[in-house]
Formats: structure tokens, sequence, C-alpha cells
């Protein structure tokens, strides 16, 4: 695998992307440089490993970063064309919404079966250009051998509940996902509120009708799919569309 050498200087001269208390992005070229805080052995393990997988939905790392001699990170190609959802998600139509969806959960389904759990499944981590997507911050995953990077709040409420985190995480952040992206309702307002009575929240709070999440008209009441442990909750709620009434509901808002 190639290095990519830096000093902090010149890194410091470039544009800075995002910051976070974890890392900082910056932008160079074509390139997209990630610089830890902290830079363990782990994660140099797993910027190799996703290298030598070259997969085809993820922004894969093509360098080690090395700052003033040292691994502090690693590149990626920008992806020319691409933004985040929360961006683009007003310029499309509830269908090529719902399609989005059903790829993310397909790509979902692909990192599970490698052992890794994305665990960073929000609007801001997932780019598309309307069709394709990737998941960028892959390296900060859970890999079967070395646990996540970094500890979001979606990450940090789903293991009060449930003790612990599994790729089951990932369909409770993606069911998050698909209330937000197929609903004119902000992300803030469903995590903020996610861990308290859904069902309630969204009839006494939202006047629009929630679409595309279960076949009920009225409401959504997924807190029992999530957090009872008799349910299946190995289940993705895109999964429990009722097809018949989700093109019933799309003629009517299109």
């Amino acid at each position: 695998m190639y290095t990519y050498y830096i000093t902090e200087q010149e890194l410091n001269n470039l544009t800075l992307y995002h910051s976070c208390s974890e890392k900082n992005i910056y932008k160079k070229d074509n390139f997209i440089l990630k610089k830890y805080n902290i830079f363990d052995e782990d994660t140099l393990k797993k910027i190799v490993y996703l290298n030598s997988l070259n997969l085809n939905f993820t922004t894969n790392p093509t360098h080690i970063l090395k700052v003033d001699n040292k691994y502090m990170g690693y590149v990626t190609n920008k992806k020319n064309g691409f933004v985040t959802i929360d961006e683009i998600k007003d310029n499309l139509s509830i269908i090529d919404r719902y399609n989005l969806l059903l790829k993310i959960k397909y790509y979902l389904d692909e990192l599970h079966k490698l052992g890794i759990t994305y665990g960073n499944i929000n609007p801001k981590s997932i780019i598309t250009n309307g069709y394709d997507i990737y998941f960028t911050d892959i390296v900060d995953s859970k890999f079967d051998k070395y646990n996540f990077s970094i500890y979001s709040k979606e990450m940090i409420n789903y293991k009060t509940k449930k003790g612990k985190m599994d790729y089951n995480l990932d369909n409770y952040m993606f069911n998050l996902l698909t209330i937000y992206f197929l609903n004119d309702i902000e992300y803030d307002n469903i995590l903020n509120n996610v861990i308290n009575c859904i069902e309630d929240y969204f009839n006494n709070k939202e006047s629009n009708e929630i679409i595309g999440v279960t076949d009920n008209f009225r409401c959504i009441n997924i807190t029992s799919k999530m957090y009872n442990p008799s349910d299946d909750i190995n289940e993705l709620l895109i999964d429990n569309i009722d097809i018949k009434k989700y093109n019933e509901k799309v003629k009517r808002l299109n």
C-alpha cells in the first residue's frame, strides 16, 4: 500500500473540510486527507485491510497518511459529483429516495457478510449522485477483530438500550435514516426523540403523514421493533414496507 507524505505545516495550510474531537479532514486537489488525533495500530490494520478489499461502494483508503514521518491517518480519492444525502434529499423524488435506501440496505448486507459493522449511518456519512452511493469513513467501522474508532450519539443511544453494539446497530441506524429520508422531518428531531415513544411524538409534533416505514397510515410504531428482544430486529424497516400502500402514497405525493 502506498504512503502519502506531508509535513504538519503543509497540512495546516490545506483547506480544513471537517473537524471533530477525533480527527481533522482536509482537501488537497482530488484527495481527502484524514488525520487522527490519536492513531493506533488497529486503525492501521483496518486501513490496510480495506485497501486490499477495494470495495466499490466505500471511499476506500488509497494511501496511509504519514505526517512528519509518523503514521497519522489515511487518504481517499475525492468523489466528484457526489454530495451527502443531507444535501441532495430535497432534489430527489420519493421514488428516488426509496431506491437509494434499497441500495444502502444491499451494501450494508454486503458489509455484514464481511464481518463489518458500519456504525456510521446518518445523512452526512453517505454520499450520492442521486443513483450510486458510497459509505464514507469506513475505517472507523467495527470489524470482527477491531472495534469502532469513533462513537456517535446514535451509537451511544443504542448501546444504552441494548448493552452491546453488533451488526444490529446498523439495522437500528438504518431505521432512523429511513424515517428521515422518506419524510420531511429533521434528522435531529428523530435522533433526539427516538428513545421516547416515537408513535406519540410523530402524531403530536408532525402534521405530515409518515410514509414508507410501515404499513400503518396513521403512525410509525417502531420502538418495539428496535428494543423488544422477542421481535426479530435483524429485519430492516425497508423490508416491512407495504408496497401497495407505498405506491398509493407516492401517487398522492408526487
